[in-house]
C-alpha cells in the first residue's frame, strides 16, 4: 500500500509539474513595442502591422504595433520619456529625433544603418544631418519628404494666366481665381502643426530669409522675413485668398481643401498627388506639380525631412529592436510600404526610384534631383539641435498665429519670434 501511494504521488507531481510549465522546452516569448506614425491611409498602416506580424511569428516575439497620429505625437512622446515607459522602437519626425538625442534619452543606430547603407544604392544623404548628434546617428530614415507645389492649372488658365513662377505671381492670380471663382485659392496652414512649420520655412527660404544664419546664429529679425509676414496676412486678412479657417487647420486640412477643390494652391508632400490619381482623375489631369516659386531675387527653395526610426535608451529590447528593423528594411518588405504609400512616401534607398513604379509616372521625373538638393532645418546653416527644437517648439507657426489671430502687427511678430529663437538657442 505505501508503495502504491507513493508512486501515486509522484505521479500526481508530474502532472502538476507539466501543467505548470516543467518540461516544455518552448522559449517565452517576448514582446516588442513598436510606435510608428500614421500614414495617410489605413491599408498601408496595416501593411506595416502584418510585416512586422510576420517576423514577430518566425522569431517567437509579439510585436504592438500602433500608428500615432501627428496631433497627438508631440505630447505623448514627452510622456513616454518622462515616465521612462517607452516603446523599443519609436517613429519620429527627423526634428523630434534631432531633439530627442540632445535629450540623450536615444541610442545611437551607427552599425544598424552602416549595415543597411550597403543595399539598394546606399541612403540619400540629405536628411542625415537632421538625424546626427555630436557626430552620431540616432534615426535610420524610414521615408524621405519633398515638398511640392500643386497648381489647379484648369483654374490658372481660366484667369488667363500661367502657371506661378514667383510669390507674387501666385498672390496676383489667387485673387482673379478668388474674384472668378469664388474659392479661397491659396491653401496654406496658419495653426501651430507641422505643415505651418515647414511649409512657412520654404517661404523664408525662396525670399532669402532665415531663421538661422550660415554660423548657425539667429537672424530671423529681417526685411526678408517681414516680406513673408506682410504677404500671408495680406492674403489672409486683405485679400482672404487663404482660408479663414487656416488658423485651425491640422496637417490633413490642405490636403482635403485641394481634394476638395476648395483650393487652387498647396504646398505639400506627395500625398495630395497619390489621391488625385487613385481617386479623382479630373483632379489628377488639372494638377500641376511644380517647384516652389521663386522669391523677388529668384532663389527658389525646398525643404526635406523624413520620418525616422529610432530605438530609445529605456528600451528592454534594443537587440531585438535591431532585428525586426533589418527585417522591416529587406527590400522586399521595405518597397512593398513604400509603393502602398504611393508618393506620399518617398524612398529613402536611391535605387528605388528606378523602380516602374517611380519611372512611369513623368509628372514627377525631377524627383530624384530634388531629394539630393533640398535643404534640411537650419539652412543656411548647419543642422542643430536648437534648429530642430525651434520647430518643434512651435515659435514660427505661433508667431504666424499671433499675427492673424491675435492682430499683432508683423514688426512685433517677427520681433518676438526672433527672441524666442535666441531663448532657445541658449538652452
Amino acid at each position: 500500500m505505501k508503495r502504491i501511494l507513493i508512486s501515486g504521488m509522484l505521479l500526481l507531481g508530474m502532472v502538476s509539474l507539466f501543467a505548470n510549465g516543467a518540461g516544455d522546452n518552448t522559449p517565452k516569448k517576448q514582446k516588442l513595442v513598436f510606435w510608428g506614425k500614421q500614414a495617410q491611409d489605413r491599408a498601408t498602416d496595416e501593411l506595416m502591422g502584418v510585416i512586422l506580424k510576420k517576423w514577430g511569428e518566425e522569431n517567437n516575439v509579439d510585436v504592438e504595433y500602433t500608428a500615432i497620429t501627428s496631433e497627438v505625437q508631440k505630447q505623448k512622446y514627452a510622456a513616454a520619456f518622462e515616465t521612462k515607459t517607452v516603446p523599443d522602437i519609436i517613429t519620429f519626425d527627423s526634428d523630434f529625433c534631432k531633439y530627442y538625442a540632445t535629450q540623450k534619452v536615444l541610442r545611437p543606430v551607427d552599425d544598424l544603418f552602416r549595415e543597411l547603407n550597403r543595399q539598394n544604392g546606399g541612403f540619400f544623404s540629405g536628411v542625415l544631418p537632421v538625424l546626427t548628434e555630436d557626430g552620431k546617428l540616432y534615426g535610420i530614415p524610414f521615408q524621405n519628404d519633398i515638398y511640392f507645389f500643386y497648381v489647379r492649372k484648369d483654374l490658372v488658365e481660366g484667369v488667363g494666366e500661367k502657371l506661378p513662377e514667383t510669390w507674387d505671381d501666385v498672390a496676383r492670380i489667387s485673387r482673379k481665381i478668388k474674384a472668378k471663382y469664388h474659392i479661397d485659392p491659396f491653401g496654406h496652414p496658419l495653426s501651430e502643426i507641422n505643415d505651418t512649420e515647414y511649409t512657412t520655412r520654404t517661404i523664408l527660404w525662396s525670399y532669402g530669409a532665415h531663421i538661422y544664419d550660415r554660423n548657425g546664429n539667429v537672424d530671423f529679425n529681417t526685411p526678408q522675413t517681414l516680406q513673408v509676414f506682410r504677404l500671408l496676412r495680406t492674403m489672409y486678412e486683405d485679400d482672404q485668398t487663404i482660408p479663414k479657417g487656416a488658423v485651425t487647420w491640422n496637417d490633413s486640412s490642405n490636403n482635403e481643401a485641394y481634394q476638395m477643390k476648395k483650393a487652387a494652391f498647396i504646398i505639400n508632400p506627395g500625398s495630395v498627388f497619390r489621391w488625385a490619381k487613385e481617386n479623382d482623375k479630373e483632379l489628377y489631369n488639372n494638377t500641376a506639380v511644380c517647384r516652389i516659386p521663386a522669391g523677388p531675387g529668384g532663389l527658389r527653395a525646398n525643404l526635406t525631412s523624413c520620418w525616422a526610426v529610432c530605438i530609445p535608451v529605456d528600451s528592454p529590447n534594443a537587440a531585438l529592436a535591431k532585428q525586426c528593423l533589418e527585417y522591416l528594411y529587406r527590400i522586399e518588405n521595405y518597397n512593398r510600404i513604400i509603393e502602398s504609400a504611393g508618393t506620399r512616401y518617398l524612398p529613402v534607398f536611391r535605387n528605388l526610384l528606378n523602380t516602374p513604379f517611380w519611372t512611369g509616372e513623368s509628372k514627377l521625373s525631377e524627383l530624384g534631383s530634388m531629394l539630393e538638393d533640398a535643404k534640411v532645418i537650419g539652412y543656411p546653416g548647419p543642422s542643430t539641435a536648437a534648429a530642430s527644437n525651434a520647430l518643434v517648439s512651435r515659435v514660427l507657426s505661433k508667431a504666424l498665429a499671433d499675427m492673424v489671430v491675435q492682430h499683432m502687427d508683423p514688426e512685433n511678430a517677427v520681433k518676438n519670434a526672433d527672441t524666442a529663437f535666441r531663448t532657445l538657442q541658449k538652452k
